[in-house]
């Protein structure tokens, strides 16, 4: 089941960018600036496309094809005073930076559900 924005959630992004894959421990490891006041939460993951053919006797295969990043969207509240959006509105177009996700559902004795990305900044 696919997560809904839900109050308390908080979209970080690490100033520094990521060109290369990370491994849980290297996004942990990473200094994460807040994104204050975002008006969405942006979806993490991965799109595939969908490969069918018609055979010659009539039946129809269909697989899934080559996998690449979803495309996501993030609108927040502008704020001066804020590092996190400082630092996307100055990364340049197809930088890689790393975000994280945070999710609401922490618990005292519960951790909230986290999920880390890289994404390419475009505009």
């Amino acid at each position: 089941m696919a997560k809904m924005l839900t109050k308390g959630t908080q979209i970080f992004v690490a100033a520094t960018p990521q060109p290369s894959d990370l491994t849980q421990a290297a996004f942990e490891a990473l200094e994460w600036e807040l994104v204050c006041c975002p008006n969405t939460s942006p979806a993490f993951g991965e799109e595939a496309e969908i490969v069918s053919e018609f055979c010659i006797d009539g039946s129809e295969v269909t697989f899934v094809g080559a996998a690449s990043g979803m495309e996501t969207e993030l609108s927040v509240f502008y704020d001066n005073d804020c590092e996190g959006q400082d630092i996307l509105r100055a990364a340049f177009e197809g930088q890689a930076l790393a975000f994280k996700k945070e999710y609401g559902d922490g618990t005292l004795t519960m951790t909230p559900t986290t999920i880390y990305t890289r994404a390419l900044i475009t505009t």
